[in-house]
């Protein structure tokens, strides 16, 4: 029983991943989300819980954390706090994530789901976090540094961005006035 998913969309799936559906599902039910067009998290949220993942699962806190970055990804944002994900997971899904939410990135990050970038803001660190989406070096510096002033607010910046991919690297330096 794979909950509200309706049977055209059981077509789509199998579609998508042939004979092995019912195994790629089963493996990761999040997949459907990226995968199938016109299923989204909580489609994907629901056939999980009905397979019997755990809600408390770290598939399925990543699996927020991926749709709260696309979500804002969506609205033109480039990064998020860490503060703000957890935010973000807390409204979706409706779990407190701060005493496991640094683990959960670290992992992420050391599985390339998302990067995590340390800028300075007035001389204290900010950690933000880019949903891992590959851009072109420049593009990448040039979308880091317009969405500054979004993940910290007022305050003066220095930061050193570096896309992996590319090499490209710039350092900026930014002051954030009061709206």
């Amino acid at each position: 029983d794979y909950g509200d998913v309706f049977v055209a969309t059981m077509l789509r799936i199998y579609q998508a991943y042939g004979d092995d559906a019912i195994g790629v599902v089963s493996a990761d039910p999040y997949r459907l989300a990226s995968d199938i067009y016109g299923i989204g998290f909580f489609s994907a949220d629901k056939v999980a819980l009905s397979l019997g993942l755990p809600p408390d699962s770290p598939q399925r806190f990543n699996a927020a954390i991926r749709q709260v970055l696309a979500a804002s990804r969506e609205q033109g944002h480039c990064f998020l706090s860490d503060r703000q994900i957890g935010a973000g997971v807390l409204e979706l899904i409706d779990v407190n994530l701060a005493d496991r939410l640094a683990a959960l990135l670290a992992a992420m990050a050391q599985d390339n789901q998302l990067r995590v970038r340390q800028l300075t803001r007035d001389g204290e660190p900010v950690t933000v976090i880019h949903d891992g989406q590959q851009h072109d070096g420049r593009a990448e510096i040039e979308a880091a540094r317009a969405d500054v002033s979004f993940i910290a607010g007022q305050g003066d910046y220095l930061a050193l961005l570096q896309d992996q991919s590319s090499g490209a690297s710039e350092s900026v330096f930014m002051r954030v006035d009061a709206p």
